[in-house]
């Protein structure tokens, strides 16, 4: 049969308790996160199977409590923190050969900040040296 290719999403039950395990260890149990993978369903038309998914990247979703969201300077702070911990769950170690992107939600009481990036703009950032509120405000952009 042929393939005719879908944009999907898998979640990552394995991966994602491995990172939560990784954070606890890293001793930031503020933090919860959530890894998918995103790529292609191949779809066969005659039988209206998913026949395989190729995995592009591995996206990560990581929720944060803080004790305020207007404060970017921690929430730099703990975007280093947490790039660090994802540094183990890079293409080869999860699936997909491209970085993917990051979303974090910062959340203090009923209030929230989100941030969604590239995974590879915040490397590329933290190797400029970018700390703090300046990283958090680089990550902010439109």
């Amino acid at each position: 049969g042929s393939c005719a290719y879908v944009w999907s999403s898998r979640s990552l039950p394995d991966v994602t308790s491995q990172l939560n395990q990784a954070f606890r260890t890293s001793g930031l149990a503020e933090v919860e996160a959530e890894a998918t993978a995103y790529g292609e369903d191949c779809f066969d038309s005659e039988t209206n199977q998913v026949i395989q998914f190729l995995a592009m990247q591995t996206d990560f979703f990581v929720r944060v409590q803080v004790d305020r969201i207007d404060d970017p300077q921690a929430l730099g702070e703990w975007v280093e923190k947490i790039m660090r911990v994802l540094k183990d769950f890079s293409p080869g170690q999860v699936p997909g050969p491209n970085p993917g992107y990051v979303g974090m939600t910062f959340t203090a009481g009923s209030e929230t900040a989100n941030l969604w990036f590239r995974r590879s703009d915040a490397d590329q950032l933290l190797q400029q040296g970018l700390r703090g509120s300046s990283l958090y405000d680089a990550l902010q952009k439109p």
